[in-house]
């Protein structure tokens, strides 16, 4: 027959694995919502590749032997875009990857934290009730 105490901690254990997956599951769906956003980028401005050389061909600003510094600044602002772009997404998969961290850690710390709180407690009741068996016994 398990004691007050062990089902205590197993209470403890089965919530702490519960977060766990819990948390672990958002965090991969998360990660694959990312992933759909990287393919949506990526398919985003290459489809605008095309489009946007294209828009300068027809005016005469591109071609063979044309410097156009139109076309230049116009496809340094299409690449620095897109860097910024590419760039928050990456910033916002690690802050979310950081955090997820951080939460399994102080989850474990908790945990960790609860799993000792439970056994102080235990060993203080275990020297309690010897204390009462000896003062019973010897009449203190």
């Amino acid at each position: 027959m398990a004691s007050d105490w062990e089902r205590q901690r197993g209470r403890l254990e089965r919530n702490f694995l519960q977060t766990q997956a819990m948390n672990l599951f958002a965090n991969q769906g998360q990660n694959r919502q990312f992933d759909r956003s990287f393919q949506d980028l990526t398919r985003k401005y290459t489809s605008a590749v095309p489009q946007l050389t294209g828009a300068f061909g027809k005016r005469g600003l591109a071609g063979p032997n044309v410097r156009s510094g139109i076309q230049h600044q116009a496809l340094q602002e299409f690449a620095q875009q897109r860097a910024r772009d590419f760039g928050d997404l990456k910033f916002d998969v690690n802050t979310t990857n950081q955090r997820f961290g951080f939460g399994q850690k102080f989850d474990l710390q908790d945990f960790n934290q609860s799993i000792t709180d439970l056994e102080f407690d235990k060993n203080q009741q275990m020297s309690a009730d010897a204390q009462a068996l000896l003062r019973f016994r010897y009449g203190g």
